[in-house]
């Protein structure tokens, strides 16, 4: 397997600078998700997006960032899930995020 390498100088990256180029950024799992909120149409909990074959994302990266997208006014939180026993938080989309 060949080192990953730093493209201006060709040395090669340590284990965490490479994790840190491969690893989604914050903004490109922000767009999966509103893509999986604006696909499915009504406010969910985090485990319905993150069980959407086009979300590449697992429920625990879902809900890590529906609070930081919460705080930029991207969703905001319309109830909880009565039918689940630990009744988890809704979400939906800002009107402003609504058509993408």
């Amino acid at each position: 397997m060949e080192a990953l390498r730093e493209p201006k100088t060709g040395m090669a990256l340590s284990s965490l600078e490479a994790h840190e180029e491969v690893k989604p950024t914050k903004e490109s799992q922000y767009e999966q998700i509103m893509d999986a909120m604006r696909f499915i149409g009504i406010p969910v909990i985090s485990k319905h997006i993150s069980n959407l074959q086009s979300c590449e994302l697992d429920r625990y990266q879902v809900a890590r960032r529906l609070p930081e997208m919460e705080s930029q006014g991207m969703v905001k939180v319309v109830g909880r899930c009565p039918s689940i026993k630990n009744r988890p938080l809704l979400w939906e989309l800002t009107d402003s995020y609504k058509m993408g």
